[in-house]
């Protein structure tokens, strides 16, 4: 797992700073999904520890999104794009991601 710049990674990895940027409770979900990325082997693992993780579509084709809380979302790319079989995303094989931003995009 990586993160898009060092601004970001000290916002998320930084307990402080967490709770400075997004609040108490904000703060503890996305030091939970951080956990689950970091002890995944692959994406269908966090795939399927709830929180709805998907692929976007629109100008966030290419990235995926997974629920901080009701309306904000952790974005996020494979470091690398791997295809199954049909074209499609194979979550199976995806071992690290790029964490990009939290955004509330509704």
């Amino acid at each position: 797992m990586y993160y898009e710049d060092a601004k970001f990674r000290k916002r998320c990895e930084s307990d402080k700073e967490r709770r400075r940027h997004f609040g108490h409770d904000r703060a503890v979900a996305l030091a939970r999904r951080i956990q689950h990325f970091q002890q995944a082997e692959t994406l269908d693992e966090v795939r399927h520890l709830g929180g709805r993780c998907e692929e976007l579509t629109g100008d966030r084709k290419g990235q995926l999104s997974v629920r901080i809380d009701a309306n904000y979302r952790l974005i996020f790319e494979p470091e690398e794009w791997i295809a199954d079989d049909q074209g499609s995303l194979d979550w199976t094989a995806i071992t690290s991601v790029v964490l990009i931003e939290i955004v509330d995009y509704h």
